[in-house]
């Protein structure tokens, strides 16, 4: 008996110790499925009432891609109505061997068949048709790219050209110049469609010449010829090689209002909820286009990640 009363003070003190084991876990140990996602975290840091956050949002990007060709002197130059303009041709101004400068019209198509295109579109709410069929109002006149000689003549009065089919007419003349460059198949049915117009940048500090999709040659190791043919420019010569720029592709990049962006020097800043630190810290951005109120960015931040921008959240 007094042994047992001897170890109730031993007794006691291991208690209050288990006690106080049991609440230094209950403390540090925290149950993982307490815990918030991550990836789910929502901005929490008070914000001043002139400022809020905002997702990076997503926009899509053309990527282009520069592709090396060489010009090529003279030869047959056929001439086409955009593709996808089946319109009927009202006239038809030249005959073969009929000598045509640059710009004299050679055929005349029916506008008022485009126009009624127009309203049909319009009317319908076709945003896309409507865009489309007023791009043929530039191509009511077809004419001569150069100056040469009427060689053929492939369509005549009433005739409706087809997509891809033979040209209009073809015209020769030894002092002109088309640009032959080679792209993949991908690209050329997706951004070198015929009558499409490009700016051919020339080597030797030659400059830039305007190009026009007139025709497409047999595919060579995968890729496909294109032939631009050429507007006069002072300096150009068989051979001489250029660059073209097509668009390839498309990416996602993301998109903020510019008035989250900041710029000290040369460099630009976006402040971005960081979920890990649980705080807004400050990133470098590369910026490409302006796009209305918002800006284009290309690395930095990534699309759903939290900026903060200036002035109270916009009304939905």
């Amino acid at each position: 008996m007094k042994n047992a009363v001897r170890l109730w003070p031993v007794a006691v003190a291991a208690v209050g110790i288990a006690g106080f084991i049991f609440a230094a876990f209950r403390w540090t140990h925290v149950d993982p499925a307490s815990l918030p996602d991550e990836e789910n975290v929502e901005p929490v840091t008070d914000l001043p009432a002139n400022e809020h956050f905002e997702k990076v949002r997503v926009h899509p990007m053309d990527e282009k891609t520069k592709y090396v060709g060489a010009v090529r002197a003279g030869g047959r130059i056929p001439v086409r109505a955009p593709q996808g303009m089946r319109v009927a041709i009202v006239r038809v101004h030249h005959e073969l061997g009929d000598f045509v400068k640059k710009g004299d019209v050679l055929f005349t198509f029916a506008r008022e068949q485009i126009d009624k295109a127009i309203a049909d579109a319009k009317s319908k709410g076709d945003t896309v048709s409507e865009t489309r069929f007023r791009g043929y109002l530039d191509s009511v006149e077809i004419k001569a790219p150069c100056d040469g000689v009427v060689l053929s003549i492939y369509r005549t009065l009433g005739d409706v050209p087809m997509d891809d089919g033979i040209p209009l007419v073809e015209l020769a003349d030894k002092s002109s110049y088309r640009f032959v460059v080679q792209v993949p198949p991908a690209v050329q049915r997706l951004s070198m469609p015929l009558g499409s117009k490009f700016q051919v940048e020339l080597q030797d500090n030659l400059g830039a010449v305007l190009g026009v999709v007139a025709e497409f040659e047999d595919a060579r190791g995968g890729d496909v010829p294109v032939v631009l043919g050429l507007e006069p420019h002072e300096g150009i010569e068989d051979r001489l090689a250029g660059t073209v720029e097509v668009v390839s592709g498309r990416k996602e990049v993301g998109m903020v209002p510019k008035s989250a962006v900041t710029k000290r020097g040369d460099v630009s800043y976006v402040r971005v909820w960081d979920p890990d630190a649980k705080s807004v810290m400050e990133k470098s951005v590369q910026l490409g286009d302006a796009i209305g109120p918002d800006v284009v960015i290309l690395a930095g931040v990534f699309v759903d990640e939290s900026v903060v921008v200036p002035g109270s959240v916009p009304q939905k």
